[in-house]
């Protein structure tokens, strides 16, 4: 019998040139508090708000390992009931929407 999962997802990081501006700019669509890690001078990270037992994820920024690009990892997020919500404030704080349609 397989083992039965609350979430197949543990775990996200999204790359960041400037820390500081993605962190407002999810914030902003997400009306969230995101949480600052000191984790030295050239890595940074700032950790999305998580419930117990839920799916995390962070921010991170570090010049050598992580790159921002529309050619890495997908992140999918959720706002319920109404996704269209957060969707209306990406472009106006500078983000783009990317959606693909598999046949």
């Amino acid at each position: 019998m397989a083992k039965k999962m609350k979430n197949a997802a543990a775990w996200f990081e999204i790359p960041a040139e400037d820390i500081s501006i993605a962190k407002k700019f999810y914030q902003h669509i997400f009306d969230i508090e995101m949480i600052d890690m000191d984790l030295g001078e050239e890595l940074k990270m700032a950790m999305f708000p998580v419930e117990e037992n839920g799916v995390g994820g962070a921010l991170w920024q570090h010049k050598d390992f992580y790159h921002p690009g529309h050619e890495g990892a997908l992140v999918y997020f959720n706002d319920n009931p109404d996704l269209q919500i957060v969707l209306d404030k990406v472009e106006p704080k500078g983000g783009k929407i990317v959606q693909t349609n598999s046949k």
